[in-house]
């Protein structure tokens, strides 16, 4: 079992997956990003996938948004105003991944904790509107390591 590792999703829509699924051409456990459904999926055969049924979250006019890791909540964000992420209840050495995607008509900022304990690549990064953001966090000991893709449209 492979740990400490990160996992890249690729972005599809619904129908591109599936048309690569008729073609046997995709890897068996490659995640992907199905952007139109909102939901995460992951090739179960080089001919077949399975969408994940996640929870998915809105929220709108916070500064900060917490994400509770212990019940899993939260996968699937969608935000409409600049927002700063927090953690609760975080297990050590499991990876928490979050897609957030911005549904505002206009340019948002996601923010990820600056602490002396906080770990970053960046701290934040700006999304256009429909534009998503993978947003990741490691706890090693009292240390947490975050880090944000680069937008996808």
């Amino acid at each position: 079992m492979a740990r400490l590792q990160i996992i890249r999703f690729l972005q599809t829509t619904l129908a591109n997956l599936e048309t690569q699924a008729a073609a046997n051409n995709l890897k068996v456990g490659e995640p992907y990003l199905v952007t139109d459904l909102g939901r995460l999926a992951y090739a179960t055969e080089i001919n077949a996938f399975e969408l994940v049924g996640i929870e998915n979250g809105t929220v709108s006019g916070l500064t900060s948004l917490t994400i509770d890791c212990a019940n899993n909540t939260h996968f699937m964000i969608s935000i409409s105003a600049n927002e700063t992420f927090s953690l609760s209840n975080v297990e050590e050495g499991i990876e928490k991944v979050f897609f957030v995607k911005n549904t505002s008509a206009g340019s948002i900022i996601v923010t990820v904790p600056n602490t002396a304990f906080d770990i970053k690549t960046y701290i934040s990064r700006t999304l256009l509107p429909n534009f998503y953001v993978e947003v990741s966090v490691i706890k090693i000991g009292t240390l947490y390591f975050w880090q944000l893709s680069e937008p996808m449209g």
